[in-house]
């Protein structure tokens, strides 16, 4: 139990990283484990493409106002 909880922290850890790195105000700070990694299941993969295809999205225009 405790390695499964400092496992999640440490998931918790990149994905505050990943949101920090990118800079996506409008984003949930908690970014779900799906953007972390591709999942097996069909329907969480393409929530999962699209999630990032939003992700990418802001981040382009993130880029282009500095």
């Amino acid at each position: 139990m405790f390695i499964s909880a400092s496992l999640l922290a440490e998931e918790e850890r990149e994905a505050l990283l990943l949101h920090e790195t990118l800079s996506l105000k409008p984003f949930p700070l908690k970014t779900s484990l799906l953007t972390l990694r591709p999942p097996r299941d069909c329907s969480v993969h393409s929530r999962w493409i699209h999630w990032m295809k939003l992700i990418l999205r802001q981040w382009t225009q993130c880029q282009r106002h500095r």
